[in-house]
């Protein structure tokens, strides 16, 4: 079993909502460099249904970006109750509790 890093956008008072209203006017040089060096050990993205939804509706059709040609060909994994055919690329649904996934090896 592989190791779960968990990476996203956070004010500091903990709101994680909407980051393209908070984090872009302070994306500088140094964050690109640190975001692209995780960028480098990521083998596979985990995530719930609602960033799923957004991101296989936008990811998929945006192969010239750099994100997108890196994202898409990976494997990933939605967690949902919810999600039965997922229409992008390489990404299987976990189904059931997230305990019970996890005690189950993913399965």
């Amino acid at each position: 079993m592989g190791r779960l890093v968990s990476t996203f956008f956070s004010t500091l008072d903990g709101v994680v909502e909407s980051p393209h209203t908070f984090h872009f006017p302070y994306f500088d040089e140094a964050m690109a460099a640190a975001m692209s060096a995780h960028q480098e050990q990521v083998t596979a993205y985990l995530m719930g249904r609602r960033l799923y939804d957004e991101w296989s509706t936008y990811w998929p059709g945006n192969t010239a970006d750099e994100l997108g040609a890196f994202i898409n060909p990976l494997p990933k994994y939605v967690l949902s109750s919810s999600l039965t055919q997922p229409t992008w690329e390489h990404t299987t649904v976990l189904s059931g509790a997230p305990d019970e996934v996890a005690a189950d090896g993913g399965a």
